[in-house]
């Protein structure tokens, strides 16, 4: 030790360090010490190390890295859940949750709850745990009547190192525990079970039922939503080539139906149905069993005479009794809703399908009246978009940032490697607004990249107006998503074949774009934006363009040719305002043919239209409709300010009226 003292030591070990990127083999020697390593002048010394403790910088094979102070780094962090967790009414869980920051260089730590009104029902445990790795158990109980739902990201916990642990000594394993329980404590949806059984039993045999029942009490049901599953084995539907079937929704008599919603929603909720989206679908079916209670059962008659039947030899009844012969005990075994204990495969999980109300689609979609945006002058407002991922090129581009303006239909590509915010604020200022100058607005989508507080702040430094669109609407920047389809059919035309030069065609795809007369403006974007018609190969071969024709004589003058320039720009960008406002009422002519909309008010309840997809999840059998939520704002006869959690800002078309199809049992 520095103090000159010794300290007993349990080995050597070769590990791996991980400094300023780089990764070092090193020996340690373990011993029981309070820092988790320390390196000395040996591993100094062998990677040639100049410490500076003035500035507080360690140069390792030329790099150089900012040291800190163990009391100048965090020590106390954000919990926050990986993915959205669904916890069962009366149930406990140990779900993983990450720490939000570095915590590499903490080993021991508490985790506390955080109280929030997402979390306020739920009880969360505290626990010593090792942060280091970035992530940490959560144990996270739910006594309510009602499943909690948690949120992805949604911070539940914080994590603060300590300083020094005591380790409890009195443990035992817990194979141990087991042998220890007492096996006179039968759990109490045993007891009568255990009652029945024992009454013609002695004392000797009884207490062997009772170790019987203790050692196997997980394999009985609990409750009536506490089933098994059979993971061995999948059931199969081999229907061939047969025409899928799908048969109306039966009429449920009136007394029945909240029954039947309250059931569907207990089998949702205990996960043994979920929603889909099939040619598939037969009819529910309400059956009274012997207790009065209601079982949900499904016609599948038609399914089973479209199913190549199986084979399953069975044995006859009577060697089977033949087999129980100088029995004197007999035990009948029956499961709990046998029926779902058996997995779907994924491929026949479309054949079995009940018809709901909740899961069918509005039998009209709304689609809103087409609302017009004129822009008068170039650069007046700018449209942003990605397109991608592509296959990787010889560049190492991925991606590509589109650039588009509204006014002269200008648009510019622009390769990246990867679409995080830096690369897209840096190809857009050093390649747009150094060369065209500062949009007054930009529009784009709701991508995380333009909505990050780095691009605001840029939009904030620039004076730049930034608006985007609604939520699942590409339409609200429909000139820009025109243009991607019209990029993408250009390049599949000129691309190889293992389409890795697609970053290299880029730049000629938007000068045949750029060159070409537009629909809407009836000039094209060079003539609007530059003053003039570029030069073409073909040009070479059929003579110059007439434009310039005017500019050949060389007795004009520089002024008179800026005037000319600037003269023949006024007129063509007042000309293609015409022609921009004619296309536009003829193409919202055209849109409002079709059109229907919803008409809401303030206070009105509706679904909001989500198709958002989710990782490991099948967009085809995923819920396409939340809510409920309440109508906050009326924006504009098509646009709405909806509230459940946070607000959102939505068109009309994106939601329809709310009815309770489904009613949770209290």
């Amino acid at each position: 030790m520095a103090n000159g003292d010794s300290i007993p030591t349990l080995g050597t070990i070769d590990l791996p360090v991980k400094i300023g990127g780089s990764s070092i083999t090193q020996k340690f020697t373990v011993a029981e010490i309070d820092a988790p390593a320390v390196l000395g002048y040996d591993f100094l010394h062998k990677n040639k190390c100049n410490l500076d403790l003035g500035f507080g910088i360690l140069t390792i094979n030329g790099i150089k890295i900012n040291c800190m102070k163990l009391s100048q780094m965090p020590s106390v962090f954000k919990v926050s859940i990986n993915e959205k967790m669904t916890i069962p009414a009366h149930t406990e869980m140990i779900v993983n949750a990450t720490i939000q920051g570095d915590s590499s260089h903490i080993m021991d730590a508490i985790v506390e709850p955080v109280m929030s009104n997402h979390t306020s029902n739920l009880l969360i445990a505290k626990a010593l745990v090792d942060p280091s790795q970035g992530h940490v158990p959560l144990r996270i109980a739910n006594l309510t009547d009602e499943v909690q739902t948690v949120f992805k990201s949604t911070c539940t916990a914080v994590c603060e190192s300590v300083d020094m642990t005591q380790r409890y000594e009195d443990t035992c394993k817990v194979s141990q525990m087991i042998t220890k329980e007492n096996s006179e404590d039968i759990p109490l949806y045993l007891q009568d079970m255990f009652e029945r059984s024992s009454s013609n039993l002695s004392e000797s045999q009884v207490d062997e039922l009772k170790q019987v029942l203790v050692r196997h009490k997980g394999t009985f049901s609990k409750t009536k939503d506490d089933l098994g599953r059979a993971t061995a084995i999948r059931h199969k539907i081999n229907t061939g080539t047969a025409t899928p079937v799908k048969l109306q929704p039966r009429r449920l008599p009136f007394h029945k139906r909240e029954e039947a919603d309250k059931e569907v929603q207990r089998l949702l909720d205990c996960g043994i149905i979920e929603p889909s989206k099939s040619p598939w679908s037969t009819s529910l079916v309400l059956v009274k069993k012997k207790d009065s209670s209601t079982r949900i059962c499904t016609d599948f008659r038609i399914l089973n005479s479209k199913t190549i039947k199986d084979s399953y030899p069975l044995p006859r009844i009577d060697d089977s009794l033949d087999a129980l012969r100088g029995s004197k005990w007999f035990s009948v075994l029956d499961l709990s809703s046998g029926y779902f204990q058996v997995e779907m495969d994924p491929q026949d999980k479309e054949r079995k399908l009940l018809s709901q109300l909740l899961k069918k689609q509005p039998p009209r979609r709304a689609k809103s009246k087409m609302k017009q945006y004129q822009v008068g002058a170039p650069m007046e407002r700018v449209a942003l978009d990605i397109i991608g991922p592509f296959p990787l090129s010889k560049k190492g581009n991925k991606y590509a940032l589109i650039v588009s303006d509204y006014f002269t239909r200008w648009a510019e590509g622009y390769p990246m490697p990867d679409m995080e915010t830096k690369t897209i604020i840096d190809n857009f200022v050093n390649n747009f607004v150094c060369r065209f100058g500062v949009p007054r607005q930009i529009h784009t989508d709701q991508g995380r990249q333009f909505e990050s507080a780095l691009f605001k702040e840029l939009c904030t430094r620039l004076c730049i107006d930034k608006t985007r669109t609604t939520p699942y609407r590409p339409q609200s920047d429909g000139l820009v998503e025109r243009l991607n389809r019209s990029l993408e059919e250009i390049l599949s035309k000129y691309v190889s074949s293992n389409q890795k030069d697609w970053d290299e065609q880029l730049p000629w795809a938007f000068m045949a774009y750029r060159s070409s007369v537009h629909e809407s403006t009836k000039f094209s974007p060079c003539k609007m934006m530059l003053g003039r018609e570029i030069e073409l190969p073909i040009d070479l071969i059929y003579g110059p363009h007439p434009q310039h024709e005017e500019f050949i004589d060389e007795t004009q003058v520089v002024n008179e040719h800026m005037i000319q320039i600037t003269q023949n720009m006024w007129k063509v960008h007042e000309k293609a305002r015409r022609n921009m406002v004619n296309a536009s009422e003829n193409q919202k002519k055209q849109y409002d043919i079709k059109s229907y909309q919803h008409s809401y008010k303030k206070g009105n309840v509706v679904w909001l239209y989500t198709p958002t997809r989710v990782k490991n999840i099948s967009p085809k059998l995923q819920r396409k409709w939340d809510g409920p939520y309440f109508i906050v704002t009326v924006l504009s006869d098509v646009t709405y300010k909806i509230q459940k959690n946070p607000i959102f800002k939505v068109t009309g078309c994106s939601s329809r009226p709310f009815k309770a199809i489904l009613r949770r049992s209290k």
